[in-house]
C-alpha cells in the first residue's frame, strides 16, 4: 500500500512536469505558427538554397564543410503550401527545394485531419499546421518531439530503479515494524493453547471427582455438585473450542483431505437433532441436491454445519429452512431460521471470538466461538461463509464451498 502510494505520487508529479512541458511546446509552436500566418505577398514557387561548390544545397549562414545533399537535409523549420480550389499543392516556399511527392502527401495528411491545426507524423518526422484559407504552414517540431521522447525515456530510467530502491527501504522498515506484532501476536495464540492445554486436566479430574461424589450424595448435595459438574462441562467445551481453533491458526494444510458427498454429511449431521427439532417444536424443510461432490477435511466440515443448524435452532422462533444447491463451481448452503434476526451493525462483528452483541443471546450457553469456527474452516477449504438478516424477522448463513 505504501508503495502504490509513493508510485502515485511520483507518476502524478512526473506526469504533471511532462504536461507542462508538452502544453509549452505546443504553445510555442501556435505562436510561431500564428506569427508567421499573416496576410503577406506570396513567395516565389519552389525558391531553391543555394548551392556549394560541390553541387549540393546549403543551408544558408551553415558553414562549407557542414554541406549535405538536398536529400538527406530536404527539410527546412517552416515551409508554406498554397492549394488550388481542388486542395492540391499550387505553390511551395520553403528554404529548401522539397520534392513534389512529399508535398502531396504531407498535404493530404494534414487536410485528412480535418482541423484548423493539429500535429502530424509524416515521413517518421513530426510536424504542426495551422490551415487558413488556401494556405498550409508547416513547421517541423521533429526535435522538440524527440527532446519530449527523451525526456519520458529518462524519467523511466529514473523513476524505475528509483521505486525499486523505495520498495526495498519501505520492505525492510517494514518488516522491522512488523517482527514485534508478530512476535506478541505468535504469543498470544501460544498463551490460549498452553492454557486450554493445561485446563484440561484439572477440568477432566475434577469431573471425574463429581461423578464419584454424586453417587453417595443425597439429594441437595446432589444439586450443588450438579451445577459444579455442568459448569465444569462448560469450562470443557470452552478450552475444547479455543484448541480447535488454535489448532486451525497453527496447522495450515489437513492432512484428511478425501473427496465425499456434501449431501450425505449434512444428512448424517442432521439425524442427531431430529429429537432436538420434535422437542423444541421446530418446523424443519430441507431441501439436498445430490452428487454434489467436494474435497476436504469431513470431520471439520460436519464440525462447521453442525454449527450452523444448532446456532439456528438457538435463536429460531419455529421455522429452519436448510437448502443444498450446486452452482457451475460451487457448493451452496444455505441454513435460515425465522426469529429475532441479527442488527445489521453486528453482521460483521459476530465472526469476532467471543463477540455476543445481543444481550438476549447471553442465555444460549455458547461462548462467542462457534462462528468464528465455522468461518475459519471455511477459509481453510477455500470457501466462504456469510450472513444476512432481517430485524425481528429472519436470519440466513450462506457456505459456499468449491466443487471437486
Amino acid at each position: 500500500m505504501h508503495m502504490g502510494i509513493v508510485t502515485l505520487i511520483i507518476f502524478m508529479f512526473f506526469g504533471a512536469i511532462l504536461l507542462l512541458n508538452y502544453k509549452n511546446l505546443n504553445r510555442n509552436s501556435d505562436m510561431m505558427l500564428d506569427r508567421i500566418f499573416e496576410p503577406a505577398p506570396f513567395a516565389q514557387e519552389n525558391i531553391a538554397p543555394p548551392v556549394s561548390d560541390t553541387g549540393s544545397a546549403r543551408m544558408p549562414g551553415r558553414p562549407k564543410g557542414n554541406d549535405a545533399p538536398i536529400k538527406q537535409a530536404r527539410f527546412s523549420p517552416i515551409f508554406t503550401v498554397e492549394l488550388d480550389d481542388d486542395n492540391n499543392a499550387a505553390g511551395v516556399d520553403s528554404l529548401l527545394k522539397l520534392d513534389d511527392e512529399f508535398i502531396a502527401g504531407i498535404v493530404k495528411a494534414a487536410l485528412s485531419k480535418h482541423k484548423e491545426m493539429a500535429i502530424i507524423a509524416y515521413g517518421g518526422e513530426y510536424f504542426k499546421f495551422k490551415i487558413g484559407g488556401r494556405k498550409i504552414v508547416f513547421l517541423d517540431i521533429s526535435k522538440e518531439m524527440q527532446m519530449f521522447t527523451n525526456t519520458i525515456y529518462t524519467f523511466l530510467w529514473i523513476a524505475v530503479p528509483l521505486l525499486l530502491v523505495l520498495f526495498l527501504i519501505s520492505l525492510y522498515f517494514a518488516n522491522r515494524s512488523i517482527k514485534p506484532i508478530e512476535a506478541s501476536y505468535n504469543r498470544q495464540k501460544e498463551f490460549i493453547a498452553d492454557a486450554s492445554h493445561e485446563l484440561k486436566t484439572p477440568l477432566a479430574v475434577i469431573s471425574t471427582n463429581v461423578d464419584m461424589l454424586m453417587d453417595g450424595a443425597d439429594g441437595e448435595q446432589k444439586k450443588w455438585l450438579s451445577y459444579i459438574k455442568q459448569e465444569t462441562e462448560r469450562m470443557a467445551d470452552l478450552t475444547g473450542s479455543l484448541l480447535y481453533l488454535t489448532k486451525l491458526d497453527y496447522v495450515q494444510e489437513s492432512s484428511t483431505e478425501t473427496v465425499f458427498d456434501f449431501g450425505k454429511l449434512l444428512e448424517n449431521v442432521l439425524m442427531p437433532f431430529d429429537a432436538v427439532f420434535y422437542e423444541s417444536k421446530i418446523n424443519v424443510q430441507t431441501i439436498i441436491a445430490p452428487g454434489i461432490k467436494i474435497k476436504g477435511d469431513s470431520a471439520q466440515l460436519r464440525r462447521l454445519v453442525g454449527i450452523l443448524i444448532d446456532n439456528a435452532v438457538k435463536y429460531t422462533d419455529g421455522t429452519i429452512k436448510i437448502t443444498l444447491e450446486k452452482t457451475p463451481s460451487e457448493a451452496k448452503l444455505t441454513v435460515c431460521n425465522t426469529g429475532k434476526g441479527i442488527a445489521a451493525g453486528e453482521l460483521e462483528k459476530i465472526w469476532d471470538r467471543f463477540y455476543r452483541g445481543d444481550k438476549s443471546r447471553a442465555n444460549t450457553g455458547g461462548f462467542g466461538l462457534g462462528l468464528p469456527i465455522a468461518k475459519a474452516i471455511a477459509q481453510r477449504h477455500k470457501g466462504s461463509i456469510t450472513a444476512e438478516s432481517a430485524e425481528d424477522e429472519w436470519t440466513r448463513f450462506i457456505l459456499k464451498l468449491p466443487l471437486e
